[in-house]
């Protein structure tokens, strides 16, 4: 008898072989997809926090640059870096005011501001409108609320 792999049996390792390559190679340019996608969403992310300010709101439904926000509270005096900020624009999305009723007692608003280009960027400003109640009442109410939930989960065990 001959020792060694028929021609079969060969055959089938390599196509194991293949296949095995072929989905580690899709494994990784999945990973290198989502590298870049990651990357361009941190550059995104960056460059939209040159947008956020305390008067964002009157640039609503509009497209701006960087240096049209920025120009009126900072002076700046390289070149290089006004024709940058120039270049990054963003379309801006300001959402109404919407207030939120609490159960313990205060109101807050909360308003959401859309920044735009190739990667869309989502911020909220949360803002306390009014404390309605003393310190003690709400703690009560924490309190409460603390033993209600503590009962619950005694009951769930």
């Amino acid at each position: 008898m001959r020792s060694g792999f028929t021609f079969i049996e060969v055959l089938i390792s390599v196509v194991i072989i293949s296949i095995v390559i072929l989905s580690l190679t899709d494994i990784f340019s999945n990973n290198k997809k989502l590298i870049l996608y990651i990357n361009s969403k941190t550059i995104s992310t960056f460059n939209s926090s040159l947008f956020i300010n305390e008067y964002l709101e009157i640039y609503n439904k509009s497209k701006k640059s960087a240096y049209d926000i920025l120009h009126n509270r900072y002076d700046f005096k390289n070149d290089e870096l006004r024709e940058y900020l120039k270049s990054l624009e963003k379309n801006i999305r300001v959402s109404d005011i919407e207030k939120v009723e609490s159960d313990y007692g205060f109101d807050y608003v909360t308003q959401t501001t859309i920044l735009s280009d190739r990667v869309k960027n989502s911020y909220f400003k949360i803002s306390s409108k009014s404390i309605s109640l003393n310190s003690k009442s709400l703690l009560k109410k924490i309190k409460e609320s603390d033993n209600m939930s503590n009962s619950e989960n005694g009951k769930n065990e």
